[in-house]
């Protein structure tokens, strides 16, 4: 499902940055190489990432390295 139509986020690409140790919604951003619009999915986003840390285990520095997203 998409978060953020703005910048075309999905839940799954939310929760894969969570599991990567990126547990801000400016980071998620930062992560995909884009910036904030208009701001309406920032709560959705935040609630994704808390449930997604809830649920993983945590994750060492070693393995916290992001990959680029897919063009």
């Amino acid at each position: 499902m998409y978060v953020c139509l703005c910048n075309r986020i999905t839940d799954g690409e939310i929760r894969r940055h969570a599991s990567a140790a990126v547990c801000t919604p400016g980071a998620v951003y930062r992560a995909r190489g884009v910036a904030p619009r208009c701001g309406k999915c920032v709560p959705m986003l935040r609630s994704i990432l808390q449930e997604a840390l809830k649920s993983e285990p945590a994750v060492n520095s070693d393995s916290a390295a992001l990959v680029a997203p897919a063009a």
